[in-house]
């Protein structure tokens, strides 16, 4: 299956804004790029019922939560048992980053043996590609 882009000008916008911000910036933004692509995927398999799919993915739905559209992914066959580790690695990454003040860096111990787990970016985007089909 082919990794598509929805919106090329809007998507290079995030990855230029992930490029230049800080380290805690580009681990939230990056996972939130992620997630919502996760979220689509999940999304093109559904039918479509805006009121129903809202009750799922927003507030304190079921589908509200990162952990639950990886899970899911999985469950759905959208993503394989690698992938959804490494992105439940990128999760835990935002999470420190999100909610420990003293994590300000990759360099931090927690965040470095988190990433130490995960593979390259480039092996991370081939998974997607040969995974995922992104309408």
């Amino acid at each position: 299956m082919a990794w598509t882009i929805r919106d090329a000008k809007r998507e290079k916008a995030i990855i230029d804004r992930i490029d230049q911000g800080d380290d805690r910036s580009a681990a939230i933004l990056a996972a939130s790029f992620l997630e919502d692509r996760l979220q689509k995927a999940i999304l093109a398999r559904l039918v479509h019922d805006k009121v129903v799919i809202g009750e799922m993915f927003k507030g304190y739905g079921p589908l509200a939560t990162f952990r639950a559209k990886i899970d899911l992914a999985f469950l759905m066959s959208i993503i394989g048992a690698p992938m959804r580790q490494h992105l439940h690695r990128i999760r835990e990454i935002r999470n420190r980053f999100a909610h420990r003040l003293d994590v300000h860096h990759f360099e931090a111990i927690e965040i470095k043996d988190l990433s130490r787990k995960l593979p390259r970016i480039k092996d991370i985007a081939n998974g997607f590609c040969t995974r995922l089909r992104w309408l």
